[in-house]
């Protein structure tokens, strides 16, 4: 993949250089630490009350690293998204007043995190980071997202004080945000279509986060089912898993997740019957085979037929993208830098939090919502030529990104995970038939490609260059006569 350098530094790097001699003994945590502690160490964060903070925290600690590096290279196109990074400083100018300040640092932190984690991954060698153990960990933190949310259909009710909210005065409550963001629950319990439901909201604020995390990682958990290298355990676990998991997403009532699961099969498989691959078009839609029929085969159908048939958000959300479009049009240049207080109630959501599109339509205007979808837009066509089927659903995970967008604000998590699958794509073409795997994670030394070297006819052999068979080096030699 083409790719521009932007600078480079003097000091010892942690990306690219190699260190002068060896250590002798191991770093401390491994190379793929990071992702680590922000997919299968997120609940860790959600239990002590800092999930909102995980995401800039970590990427706040790999600074140094890529300060240090001998280059940071970035991908063509990636002027649009720094671009988009500016317009929302810039967007600072228009909050007229320092209460709103919170919520444009809030949605800051998360666009900074985005940034530093695509950066990261996309310059970090691929023999001591490999394609394979990150999605592993991303399938890591779907798993986790999925037994939360069979918990949270089980049992709605189950909710607990995390770390922070102990510690925190009462008056730090009076934001029903802050309450969300740091008090962790299963389910938000609702009563809907005549009956009493577990909605999962398990590791996030609230259920529309917890089907957006789940749906942009179900085409990863695909991609590492057909070719990652995995025990038969694991393999065997996730797909039951996934079984289970019609429970939970039934039960969301998530629409915009059922759109996004729908979609995402339908575009590998309409990508794969265009390059005539009908054999793994067949292997593709077992997951919706046997999704259809769990549907006919139980109750969960009825539910979805109640719930397509009765919208009973759709009025609300209508007036919500109609007041964010006038306040869009209203300053189209660099909008209002924050969501803006409802026109027809008192109370209730935001206008611009219902979407990322109509997030930054608000907040940055026409012009940064371009620059938004024009990164997207070149992400989706540099990385659109996937030889392998895997690859293909990788690819499919960013289409659903940007479908979701137009639904789900892509806080505190959806977006920063969106941009280390974007890095993953783009960091090199996806040619090979497996993952590559050659995973080092430590600090050692790589050992230098084998170099072929021909001795010269008229130099004396040097003595580590003479192989046991004398004869080889005299035919050389002769040959060079």
């Amino acid at each position: 993949m083409t790719s521009t350098t932007v600078g480079s530094a003097a000091a010892a790097p942690a990306l690219h250089r190699t260190p002068r001699r060896a250590r002798t003994s191991g770093p401390l945590l491994p190379v793929w630490w990071p992702i680590a502690a922000l997919t299968v160490g997120y609940p860790v964060w959600w239990a002590l009350g800092l999930s909102a903070v995980a995401y800039p925290l970590v990427a706040l600690l790999l600074i140094p690293s890529l300060l240090h590096a001998d280059r940071i290279r970035v991908p063509r196109g990636f002027a649009l998204w720094m671009a988009f990074l500016a317009w929302v400083l810039l967007s600072t100018t228009q909050l007229g007043s320092l209460s709103r300040f919170p919520s444009f640092a809030y949605r800051a932190s998360v666009y900074f995190a985005a940034t530093v984690l695509f950066l990261w991954v996309y310059n970090i060698d691929r023999r001591r980071l490999s394609t394979e153990r990150v999605i592993s960990l991303l399938v890591g933190l779907w798993s986790i997202v999925a037994v939360g949310g069979l918990i949270g259909a089980v049992l709605p009710r189950l909710q607990f004080s995390s770390a922070l909210e102990m510690v925190l005065p009462q008056r730090a409550f009076s934001n029903p945000l802050v309450y969300q963001l740091v008090h962790p629950e299963f389910a938000q319990v609702s009563r809907l279509l005549g009956r009493e439901l577990g909605r999962p909201t398990a590791l996030f604020p609230y259920t529309n986060g917890w089907g957006s995390t789940f749906g942009i990682l179900f085409p990863v958990v695909i991609a590492w089912l057909l070719h990652g290298r995995s025990t038969r355990g694991a393999r065997m676990g996730v797909m039951i898993l996934l079984a289970l998991s019609v429970v939970s997403v039934v039960s969301s009532l998530n629409r915009g997740l059922w759109l996004s699961l729908i979609v995402g099969v339908a575009y590998v498989i309409i990508r794969l019957v265009t390059s005539l691959r009908l054999r793994t078009v067949v292997l593709s839609l077992i997951p919706l085979v046997g999704f259809l029929a769990i549907l006919a085969l139980t109750p969960l159908g009825d539910v979805v037929g109640d719930r397509s048939e009765n919208g009973h958000s759709d009025e609300a959300r209508s007036s919500l993208y109609e007041q964010s479009i006038d306040r869009g049009l209203e300053r189209p240049f660099l909008g209002w830098g924050s969501p803006q207080e409802r026109t027809d109630k008192d109370s209730g959501p935001s206008v611009g939090t219902h979407g990322q599109v109509w997030l930054i339509l608000v907040s940055q205007g026409l012009v940064g919502l371009l620059l938004y979808l024009s990164w997207w837009a070149n992400v989706i066509a540099r990385s659109w030529r996937q030889r392998t089927t895997w690859g293909l659903w990788l690819h499919a995970a960013v289409v659903v990104v940007v479908l979701q967008s137009i639904f789900y604000e892509h806080t505190p998590i959806q977006l920063p995970l969106a941009m280390i699958i974007a890095a993953l794509l783009l960091r090199s073409p996806v040619t090979n038939a497996k993952i590559e795997t050659n995973d080092q994670s430590t600090n050692t030394p790589l050992p230098p490609p084998p170099v072929d070297v021909v001795p010269s006819p008229n130099l004396p052999t040097p003595p580590h260059l003479v192989r046991r068979d004398r004869s080889v080096v005299h035919r050389v030699r002769m040959e060079h006569r």
